[in-house]
């Protein structure tokens, strides 16, 4: 990765000062204050690139986002970092999640996401799924017991969702309470990393009720049982 005082530089906050942020699992995070606006600081790791997902594409996703409301404002993006206006607030909390006045503000965001458009980044959950785990064989991790099985279940999920043809949409991809900062009632949503074109109701089942909602065959299992049919004539959006 690039020096931090480097990159500033090129983002044209040259007198800034980064202080690193605890939390993601790939990326090196940063605040970063003295500039012109205070922001965050996103130094990419290898994740996209080996999931072969366009950093270009998602900072161009960010930016559409924003200007519906519902993504904090880029700065400034190259492939190696994201530059992100600081959204003022804090993580939406559990307790906040269950209240009526959120679930409708979540459904309202998630409706904004759903309505990108032109949007070239397509990442779909049983791609995912299979991707990462290529991705773990090629690095020579171990395969737990029992997943050929688990496999074949998200091969019938996905079966299910094409025959019924559910609809495409762009999508967040990580739509959990802790990528959600709440600012008086007013929600924006953060780490745009998975985002891209596939199947809208997986985004739904991530905000699904249960114990086992944040396990990602249950998420899979939303998207094969739960939903509706997209009603005829209804428009597709998405590759």
């Amino acid at each position: 990765m690039r020096d931090v005082v480097e990159i500033l530089a090129e983002a044209g906050m040259p007198t800034a000062v980064a202080e690193p942020l605890d939390g993601g699992f790939s990326n090196e995070t940063y605040r970063v204050t003295g500039g012109q606006v205070d922001a965050v600081l996103r130094l990419n790791g290898q994740q996209n690139d080996v999931l072969g997902l366009s950093r270009a594409g998602e900072a161009a996703a960010i930016r559409a986002a924003a200007g519906r409301g519902v993504a904090p404002q880029v700065l400034a993006a190259g492939e190696d970092y994201l530059l992100t206006a600081l959204v003022p607030g804090a993580l939406v909390t559990p307790e906040q999640s269950h209240e009526p006045r959120y679930i409708r503000e979540l459904a309202r965001v998630l409706t904004e996401v759903h309505a990108l458009d032109g949007m070239d980044r397509r990442c779909e959950p049983f791609w995912l799924v299979r991707t990462y785990l290529d991705g773990a064989r090629r690095l020579g991790v171990s395969m737990p017991d029992g997943l050929d099985g688990v496999l074949r279940e998200v091969d019938a999920i996905e079966a299910r969702a094409a025959a019924r043809g559910d609809r495409n949409a762009y999508c967040h991809n990580d739509f959990y309470r802790f990528n959600i900062i709440a600012d008086y009632g007013r929600l924006t949503v953060l780490d745009w990393e998975l985002s891209g074109a596939g199947n809208l109701y997986f985004d739904l089942a991530t905000r699904a009720p249960g114990r086992h909602a944040r396990q990602p065959l249950a998420r899979l299992h939303a998207v094969g049982h739960v939903v509706p049919r997209t009603p005829p004539g209804r428009p597709r959006h998405g590759a």
